[in-house]
């Protein structure tokens, strides 16, 4: 635990899911990656924020399209987009 009352910015890192593997690498098969709901998630992390859980929420190593699904869906925006 954090023991935390809040986080300043909670971010979804990479828009992407992939099986549990031993290996650490950036390349890694297609037939690894698994499917990921990111528009439940990031409602989830806008839940968080209106519950003061969470100062500001964002995104990290989003593609354009995965970035364009995610504003037409969001109720917040994301404050960061690294």
């Amino acid at each position: 635990a954090l023991q935390l009352d809040y986080l300043d910015l909670y971010l979804i890192h990479w828009p992407v899911r992939l099986r549990k593997s031993e290996a650490m690498c950036l390349e890694f098969p297609k037939d690894d990656i698994l499917p990921f709901d990111m528009i439940s998630t990031w409602k989830a992390m806008e839940e968080c924020q209106e519950l003061g859980l969470t100062k500001s929420i964002g995104v990290c190593n989003f593609s354009c399209k995965k970035l364009s699904q995610l504003l037409a869906a969001a109720t917040i925006p994301p404050s960061v987009n690294q």
